[in-house]
């Protein structure tokens, strides 16, 4: 009798080393690194007596201490795009995120994984371009023209606006005091100029909502 895919998996899940195995694949979609010797053998465990059920481990791993206390990780271009657009309510309204999103590094559904990532080599020079495109693109409909409008010639207005437009996102301090450096070089910069002092501060907010969007905080979680 040929054999089907169910028995397949029949044979994946009754592999000893499957538990585990499972086990770490999923706990890295949530948590930085591999998770103790203890806390992986008391999922397995779970895994095992829940009848090889998936949800009562993605419990244990939401209320383990490390979700909240471990290091951050970085997010797949996907979950990247689609957090950029929830944060600002725009709705998937082009097919352009699909080759973006391949340009970052992610191609959903291609081999060797459904993830079409690799999250252990994700940063180069080309992806981290993508990413820098999926920014430009979320923002374009939003961007104002230097020639037309017009911004306060402030430094604290200007770095609120784009904060407050990324719905106030938790910015470390570094990131916070690099966002006014830029601004405050920026208008520095375009106080000898009368059209200066007037497109500049469009541009600064233009520029500052994209450094925002690819800051070490949105680009992990």
């Amino acid at each position: 009798m040929p054999s089907r895919w169910k028995d397949a998996v029949k044979l994946s899940v009754a592999h000893p080393d499957h538990p585990g195995l499972f086990v770490r694949r999923l706990w890295s979609y949530f948590v930085a690194g591999e998770p103790d010797a203890a806390t992986q053998r008391s999922l397995a465990q779970l895994y095992v007596r829940s009848g090889h059920q998936v949800r009562p481990v993605v419990a244990g791993i939401l209320k383990h201490p490390a979700l909240y206390d471990g290091g951050r990780i970085v997010k797949p271009a996907v979950v990247y795009t689609a957090g950029l657009l929830r944060r600002i309510g725009r709705p998937i309204d082009t097919t352009s995120w699909s080759w973006i999103s391949s340009m970052s590094g992610q191609m959903l559904f291609f081999p060797p994984n459904v993830a079409g990532w690799d999250d252990t080599r994700w940063l180069d020079t080309a992806t981290w371009r993508g990413r820098s495109w999926t920014a430009q693109n979320v923002l374009r409909p939003y961007a104002l023209d230097p020639g037309k409008a017009s911004q306060p010639y402030d430094v604290d207005a200007l770095v609120a606006d784009p904060l407050a437009f990324w719905n106030h996102p938790a910015l470390g301090q570094h990131t916070r005091s690099a966002l006014h450096r830029f601004a405050q070089s920026a208008l520095s910069d375009a106080a000898g100029a009368s059209w200066k002092r007037k497109q500049y501060p469009v541009m600064v907010r233009n520029a500052l909502r994209q450094l925002i969007a690819v800051s070490p905080e949105l680009q992990t979680a």
